[in-house]
């Protein structure tokens, strides 16, 4: 046997060695400090925690090497805190110490876990009545549209209304609720997206649902031109009013499903004769009084015009 082989055949025995040692190594029982994040639930029912909380602890706990290792290089779990375990005081106010729930919480962290020690050692809660109301959906979109395609309607936030709740002077400071930016690009057909709902500032305040739908309905839209007489209201007893021109030509957008339902006695183009007046000017604003819903684009060719009035 050569000198390489001996080497190679050393160096797989030492790797053996140390493998074993390792397993041997890892399964005793170590004490160790580990800080975990924490997250409270089932408050008393119809209360809210009015003080502020630590969103962590140190832990020392005593466990396999294997499991303080498998805490060390993985995300840790996040504890949950049972509020409903904690013993109810005076003044709207409740105690839980670490202690009464520790092996609840070690079954979070692993089977072979035992605490021996926490900072903090126990929570004290501090109640508040707990207020609500249902405020309405503001809608944050960005939306952009493929060909002709527009939106034939208003976004629609169902719910429309969500409620909030928290302490009063909190919630009576919010009038709205906002949906985190929805940007969609190329729409070519009606669309129904969920959107997340930014939660208020405020701490303490909650939001039910913490989603809304967003219904965006489109359409593919087409140009329409109609032309129309010319109306003349508030004209004084014994005038006559002559126009030049005395029609105009209204331009506008209209879905594709509609485009055939569009005629001219859908539309009143008129213009004011009280705006003329004494010495006013010869030219008088055309008015669109009434047309469509629905219609985007809406003008109106000429935006003035010209006229005489005699008696």
């Amino acid at each position: 046997m050569n000198f390489n082989s001996k080497a190679f055949t050393f160096f797989v025995c030492l790797l053996i060695a140390a493998f074993f040692w390792l397993l041997s190594a890892l399964s005793k029982v170590y004490t160790a400090q580990v800080v975990f994040p924490v997250k409270y639930a089932h408050p008393p029912a119809g209360k809210i925690i009015a003080n502020r909380l630590p969103d962590s602890i140190k832990v020392d706990i005593r466990a396999s090497g294997f499991t303080l290792l498998e805490l060390r290089w993985k995300k840790k779990p996040v504890l949950q805190i049972d509020i409903s375990d904690s013993k109810s005081g005076a003044h709207n106010t409740g105690r839980l110490s670490i202690q009464s729930i520790a092996e609840k919480i070690a079954l979070q962290m692993g089977q072979d876990v035992h605490i021996t020690r926490a900072l903090p050692d126990s929570f004290v809660f501090n109640y508040n009545k707990k207020a609500s109301k249902l405020v309405p959906v503001k809608l944050n979109t960005e939306l952009s549209f493929a060909g002709q395609n527009q939106l034939s309607d208003s976004l629609q936030a169902l719910p429309a209304q969500v409620e909030v709740s928290g302490e009063q002077h909190l919630i009576d400071a919010i009038t709205f609720v906002e949906t985190k930016k929805l940007v969609l690009k190329n729409i070519s057909a009606n669309m129904e997206v969920e959107s997340e709902l930014l939660k208020p500032s405020a701490t303490g305040v909650d939001i039910s649902p913490r989603t809304v739908k967003v219904k965006v309905p489109v359409s593919e839209f087409t140009e329409g031109t109609l032309e129309l007489p010319l109306e003349a209201i508030h004209l004084p007893q014994g005038y006559y009013i002559k126009t030049f021109p005395d029609k105009v030509t209204v331009k506008f957008r209209v879905s594709l499903s509609n485009y055939d339902k569009i005629n001219p006695s859908m539309f009143r183009a008129v213009i004011d004769c009280d705006k003329a007046g004494e010495g006013a000017a010869s030219r008088l604003k055309v008015e669109l009084t009434e047309f469509p819903e629905g219609l985007k684009g809406l003008s109106v060719s000429p935006e003035k015009v010209e006229f005489i009035l005699r008696k």
